[in-house]
């Protein structure tokens, strides 16, 4: 089954968009806030009649038109969006039943970031990769040594996308948003021919980096005027990390795989902080409430962010990127994670606890898994809204490039005008 073409009508961020996509990778890029992300969850919803997409526009019909093929027929697949309803239109009877034989289970889904957070690398995944690589005779082409518990952060991420592909059935769709985040161009290309030499798999993946390649280049560009309703919504968590985790499941608890770790003390993390990174160092006597104290307001600056994906705060790793750890017990770990959860039920409007997670992760030492040191990751999936959402104290604060930023009543007006605005 492959998509043939993809046409989009005034459909929030698009007025009119017309898309021809390759058999075997197509690249979108574009820039921040074009709707990479959400075409990837349109072309999923329409395999999935289940309301992912919310979107209302009331002063015209919007649409989304999908032509797929395979070997034996042709499919037209139309959803309709009108006054925040929608529903399939069918041309036909010949068409229902083609629907109706159509296998959702060969479309995938997946984010370049849930791949970090929710799969814990272990010697199954390595072997996965191992086979894979043989499978498509790319081997010479990486390295997937590790010493030890230990492997980088980067080339866990390698690890995690070649697992990801050797798992996924010939005669399917993969949709990847960001999978290339964490890995330099050299390797990206490599990954790019691995996907190349897969057996009938269409790949759709998304891309900031805009630079000249082989492969089908779609750049996508924001064309809606009608500023105020360009946003479809939809549960990112919902849809992203589902439908991974049945590919994945059993992965991390099947015996043959021992766990690896990305995090070895003292040692320098390469991933700088940024927008969506944040580092701490536990200096006081007391890590349980400092955890959670901070963890609720930049969860709140994060879900504030509007920043499509994930945002985390790393305890544990100074401010120098050098991993030191924090000691907790069985007990504390228990402690956080239900405060937090606490916390985020108490922020207003509602906040889902689903879309934060708490991580502990383990920090090796040489050889062995140090007992009781975590890397405490607290990761926020991103809340698609235009609203503002304050904390149980009913303080509002926003991601800055630097840190966070409280915002008071003036700054809450201005936030809220510019997002009307779309700016």
């Amino acid at each position: 089954m492959i998509i043939d073409t993809v046409e989009i009508s005034n459909l929030g961020l698009w007025e009119n968009l017309f898309l021809k996509f390759d058999k075997s990778i197509n690249i979108i890029q574009g820039e921040n806030g074009v709707g990479k992300t959400t075409l990837l969850a349109l072309l999923y919803s329409l395999f999935h009649d289940s309301g992912i997409i919310k979107f209302t526009n009331k002063n015209q019909e919007a649409y989304i038109c999908m032509n797929l093929h395979d070997s034996k027929e042709k499919l037209v697949l139309k959803k309709v969006y009108k006054k925040g309803q929608s529903g399939y239109f069918v041309s036909s009877f010949v068409d229902i039943k083609k629907i109706a034989r159509m296998e959702e289970n060969k479309v995938f889904i997946f984010s370049g970031e849930f791949l970090d957070y929710d799969c814990q690398l272990n010697t199954k995944m390595i072997k996965n990769a191992m086979k894979l690589l043989k499978n498509v005779d790319m081997e010479r082409y990486f390295s997937l040594a590790y010493e030890g518990v230990y492997m980088s952060q980067g080339q866990q991420s390698v690890i995690q996308i070649l697992n990801l592909l050797y798992l996924i059935p010939s005669n399917s769709i993969l949709l990847l948003d960001a999978p290339f985040a964490k890995v330099d161009s050299k390797i990206r290309n490599n990954l790019i021919e691995v996907m190349k030499r897969l057996k009938d798999v269409q790949i759709i993946l998304t891309t900031t980096i805009t630079e000249e390649t082989e492969e089908n280049v779609i750049y996508l560009i924001r064309t809606c005027k009608d500023i105020i309703s360009t946003r479809p919504q939809f549960d990112y968590n919902k849809i992203f990390k589902n439908n991974m985790k049945q590919i994945m499941r059993g992965q991390e608890k099947n015996e043959e795989g021992k766990i690896i770790v990305k995090y070895m003390l003292n040692q320098e993390v390469k991933e700088t902080e940024k927008r969506n990174i944040e580092y701490k160092e536990i200096k006081g006597s007391s890590p349980i409430n400092a955890i959670i104290d901070v963890a609720e307001i930049y969860i709140n600056a994060f879900l504030n962010s509007r920043v499509v994906g994930i945002g985390t705060i790393k305890w544990g790793i100074s401010d120098k990127r050098i991993v030191k750890g924090v000691k907790l017990s069985k007990d504390d770990q228990d402690v956080i994670s239900r405060k937090i959860a606490e916390r985020v039920g108490q922020m207003k409007p509602y906040v889902s606890s689903d879309c934060v997670e708490v991580i502990f992760q383990n920090i090796a030492d040489e050889s062995k898994i140090i007992e009781e040191l975590y890397v405490v990751e607290v990761v926020v999936k991103s809340w698609t809204n235009d609203i503002l959402f304050s904390t149980s104290k009913g303080e509002v604060y926003i991601k800055t490039e630097g840190g966070k930023k409280k915002l008071d009543a003036y700054g809450i007006q201005e936030e809220l005008r510019g997002r009307l605005n779309g700016f």
